[in-house]
């Protein structure tokens, strides 16, 4: 993982080198093997998702989850309560209108379950888009069946501001009932994380001088730009330990706005901390996994327009060690409806300039803007075009899983097909969701280089032709929940000309090829010793033949492993001459001649 204290020499060199000239030394070419690749899932308003009717919402949410996973993405930020309204069934809040058309009217399915169902089955994690503080859009409390929205029970905790209603996060109910419905999300739920958004007030402007007066004066603040900060730090410290407590792997992250604070290059009046959001406290509290900054603005600062690269590198050196998968506006992309209709390169660009500075991966606002073809196809082409592992968080669980094993193979005419069986639990009792097959044409597999991967997912077994020319050689690894990847199993090698060869092992304590000694002694009289080594495990034959090819003596026809072999060859009842000793394994035949002599 990239550590944040290996970026703190880019502050004084990029001040004065460009992104492109940083990039041009640094971007390696080769996709990283671990990289969050995420889109955010709108749901409110029905933007990218739910149709009308129950059926085609499953499957419209099977079809989003698919290609997000067929183009190489491993993440889904799913909006599960968008406007005090839930996606998902809440003890507290009530049905989302979009699902049924009636706000409070429950569905015939669980579309959250659903989510993660497919979601899991697809090798996606799937994250919970959280909704803070902004609860309607509108001026008038929305009326429902069943539950009762939040604005009509407490009207008292609701500021109208923008034609929206808001909750204050200066009371302190406020902040309880929200990490009382957030946690109850995390109770019900094996969601992979939480991730809240608008978690801060719409602006500095927000009309909460009466619970400034009520709370934070009383309490000792008279700045109150700080109070509004600690109000949703406080939410944030005590929601993230008890989220632990209930689910100790699960991630807690958020979107923040994509400037912090001013720096050179963004100097918005819009950003952060004017509105009682101090991320990267959060992080250096240890009380978020990750930030998802939304940093919608172009490489190059422009008029009233940040500038992409500086933000990116300021988020990057204030991350304490936790992620930052920087959001990118798809929406903006050229035939959107954004006002800068950014090309398809500049998104590109903005990939190359976060694994630049040590990033670990991307999200993109939103699916339905990200899903324009050509920009997908050009994705998967070149900066997708190999799976990624999820990057990981060793605070979190960094304890791998046991190795798969037991590697049989079933052969037929033109291909072979081999499979394995789950390991024993590790010692954290984590057993294996996925497994990883590489391929590669020398031995042993880099498993470092994704672009070996040939199969990742649930599947326990992998078939195919074999090699037109030369050998395969093909490992295995496991992955747990939290995408920590076990040593790699033992190696089957498959040739050209049908062999399959399973059980070689790395690292390797044997030799690296088939070698079959001189006997000693020799010449010899009456008995002489045979010694050869093997790489790995394999049927091994050795014969020794007269010089007219007739077969005199079976010294060994058995499996043998990897190491150093001896037979011994004993020629009482043959008359002195010349004999050939013959070595058959691995489809390789070594062949050496000795001397009897009576």
């Amino acid at each position: 993982m990239h550590g944040w204290y290996r970026l703190s020499f880019l502050t004084a060199l990029l001040t004065s080198v460009s992104f492109s000239q940083y990039l041009d030394s640094r971007l390696l070419i080769t996709p990283p093997k671990r990289e969050f690749r995420g889109a955010w899932i709108a749901t409110v308003d029905r933007l990218d998702w739910p149709p009308s009717d129950p059926a085609s919402q499953r499957n419209a949410l099977t079809a989003i989850l698919s290609t997000l996973s067929n183009y190489n993405f491993n993440a889904a930020v799913f909006q599960v309560r968008a406007r005090g309204n839930a996606f998902y069934n809440s003890s507290y809040e009530p049905w989302a209108a979009e699902l049924t058309d009636t706000l409070g009217k429950a569905p015939s399915y669980d579309p959250l379950q659903y989510a993660i169902d497919e979601a899991r089955r697809l090798g996606l994690e799937l994250h919970a888009w959280f909704n803070f503080a902004i609860v309607w859009n509108g001026t008038t409390a929305p009326t429902s069946v069943g539950k009762t929205h939040i604005a009509s029970i407490h009207p008292e905790w609701v500021k109208t501001y923008n034609n929206q209603l808001w909750l204050d996060p200066g009371i302190p109910a406020v902040r309880d009932w929200l990490r009382m419905v957030a946690l109850d999300l995390v109770r019900r739920y094996d969601i992979d994380a939480i991730h809240f958004d608008y978690i801060r007030i719409p602006d500095a402007n927000f009309p909460d001088d009466d619970s400034f007066m009520q709370y934070g004066i009383p309490a000792g603040y008279s700045d109150k730009s700080r109070w509004r900060r600690e109000n949703i730090d406080a939410f944030m410290r005590s929601f993230y330990d008890s989220a632990q407590i209930i689910r100790p792997r699960m991630k807690v992250g958020s979107a923040p706005i994509g400037i912090y604070s001013p720096i050179p290059g963004a100097t918005s009046t819009f950003y952060g901390l004017a509105v009682g959001q101090d991320a990267r406290k959060w992080m250096q509290e240890g009380k978020h996994d990750y930030v998802m900054p939304q940093i919608y603005w172009n490489i190059g600062e422009q008029t009233n327009d940040p500038d992409f690269f500086a933000l990116a590198v300021d988020w990057q050196n204030g991350s304490f060690g936790r992620h930052v998968y920087p959001g990118l506006a798809a929406y903006q992309m050229s035939s959107q409806s954004g006002s800068r209709n950014y090309p398809v390169s500049d998104i590109m660009a903005m990939i190359d300039a976060t694994r630049s500075i040590g990033s670990l991966g991307n999200v993109f606002f939103r699916y339905q803007s990200l899903r324009l073809k050509n920009f997908l196809d050009s994705l998967v082409n070149t900066r997708y075009s190999t799976v990624a592992l999820l990057p990981l968080m060793p605070w979190k669980d960094n304890t791998p899983p046991n190795r798969p094993d037991s590697l049989r193979v079933i052969q037929f005419s033109n291909s072979f097909l081999f499979f394995w069986v789950d390991p024993a639990p590790a010692s954290d009792g984590d057993t294996p969701v996925e497994y990883l097959v590489y391929r590669s044409t020398s031995f042993p597999v880099d498993i470092s280089d994704m672009r070996n991967v040939v199969q990742k997912g649930t599947t326990k077994f992998y078939g195919n032709a074999y090699p037109e020319t030369g050998i395969h050689v093909y490992t295995v690894t496991a992955l747990d929940r939290n995408h920590n990847e076990s040593e790699r199993s033992s190696t089957v090698i498959v040739s050209s000309t049908g062999n399959v060869l399973v059980g070689v092992q790395w690292p390797v304590t044997a030799p690296l090829a088939f070698d079959l000694q001189q006997n000693y002694p020799n010449p010899f009289n009456s008995s002489t010793v045979i010694q050869f080594t093997m790489p790995y495990e394999t049927q091994a034959v050795l014969k020794v033949y007269d010089l007219l090819g007739r077969e005199v003596a079976v010294l060994v026809d058995r499996v043998l492993g990897a190491g150093v072999h001896q037979a011994s060859f004993d020629a009482q009842s043959l008359p002195s001459g010349l004999y050939i000793y013959r070595l058959v394994a691995g489809g390789q035949v070594v062949a050496k001649k000795m001397q009897l002599v009576k």
